[in-house]
């Protein structure tokens, strides 16, 4: 039996750039860039703030630890669950993700997978290790528009236009 493509998956096929066709979309949004050693220096805690647009959450023992998308993580004190305290917000450009072993905070920075020692008594970080070009570069938007870094620069997020 013979098949023949309808008139809607053609149209999608040509949308899609299957058929060597590319489709330039204007991106409401601009990259934010830094070089690799803005991005080494940037890792530092600072008092807490309020959460703007909230990731992936991680507990771990009396502590909860929020994502704030590619801007850090807002860490609570939860010793009493009725209650969690906000007590520090450790920036982090560029990250989305954490694990945590013992005082041992693994996370990616933009392309980087960085190791941090956590001190629960005085809230500080110190960084132990840093493997770099780990991670997929941020590329796309969140609207679908795709970026490259400028030469010798990382992108750690989108911003929307003026």
């Amino acid at each position: 039996m013979k098949r023949v493509f309808g008139i809607p998956v053609l149209l999608l096929m040509v949308n899609c750039g299957f058929l060597g066709e590319s489709i330039d979309v204007e991106s409401i949004y601009e990259p934010v860039e830094m070089t690799r050693e803005e991005l080494k220096s940037s890792i530092v805690m600072s008092d807490s703030k309020a959460v703007v647009e909230s990731g992936k959450i991680y507990i771990k023992d009396d502590y909860i630890f929020v994502n704030e998308k590619n801007e850090g993580f807002h860490i609570y004190d939860n010793s009493n669950p009725s209650n969690p305290i906000k007590v520090r917000f450790l920036k982090v450009p560029g990250a989305t993700d954490i694990a945590i072993r013992g005082n041992v905070f693994y996370l990616n920075q933009a392309t980087d997978l960085v190791t941090l020692r956590f001190n629960p008594t005085n809230y500080s970080v110190v960084e132990t290790g840093r493997e770099i070009k780990v991670f997929t570069p941020l590329e796309v938007s969140p609207d679908g528009g795709y970026f490259t870094a400028e030469e010798g620069k990382i992108i750690t997020k989108f911003i929307k236009k003026d």
